[in-house]
This record gives C-alpha cells, structure tokens and sequence, in this order.
C-alpha cells in the first residue's frame, strides 16, 4: 500500500510519506504560497476577496481568495447562472459579495459569444 499523499488546502500544499515499519505517513512538507507562482491574473474576484474585510456572510468563504481556487469560479447547485434570473443591466456590475461579479462576467462572455455567432 502506497502512503504518499498530497494535498492542496488553503493555500498550503501538504505532503506526507511512507515510513517504512510505520502505519501511518509521516509530514514530509507543509509549504505555504506555493501555488501563487502558477496562479494566471485573476480577471475578476468573488467571494469579497478584494475587499479589506470581510463580510461575517463570506467568512466561511475565505478559502476562494488563494490559489488555486481564487482563478476558478464554481457555481454550486441553483446558483448556476443559466438557472437563475439574470437581468442585462447587471451584466458590468463588478460586487465581489459571493459570485456577483462572476455571475456578471458570465454573462459578459456569452454575450461577447452571442454577438459573433449572430
């Protein structure tokens, strides 16, 4: 049985390995701000992470602010953009409050996407 694992939390990376004679992995690293250097520009952010603080609603969100997860945007179960009303006038809003500004910038690119293909 194998016993290296790795895992990204955060923005940590943990690394554990086998120990020979041992049951469980032993930590082998726990590096910090590793995965910044991989991270593209985050073209617009959600969950507040632009913000100085935190709204209390948000602070369970947090996670989303490093990379990986901060160049990513997951729309969870109804929240999904085609499932829900959405009104033009809001395609430029730029409120980073949950998935806001993702939202809006969704619709920028299937906007851009309808205009070409018209």
């Amino acid at each position: 049985i194998k016993k290296d694992l790795s895992i990204a939390f955060d923005d940590r990376i943990l690394n554990w390995r086998a120990v020979e004679g041992q049951v469980m992995p032993e930590t082998e690293a726990d590096t910090t701000g590793i995965l910044t250097e991989y991270q593209p520009e985050v073209i617009t952010y959600q969950y507040s992470c632009d913000a100085d603080q935190t709204p209390k609603q948000e602070v369970n969100d947090k996670w989303h602010c490093n990379p990986p997860y901060n160049s990513i945007a997951h729309f969870h179960g109804k929240a999904k953009p085609w499932l829900d009303k959405f009104s033009m006038e809001n395609i430029n809003l730029s409120w980073t409050y949950k998935q806001r500004a993702v939202k809006s910038l969704w619709f920028q690119e299937l906007d851009e996407l309808n205009k070409k293909y018209e």
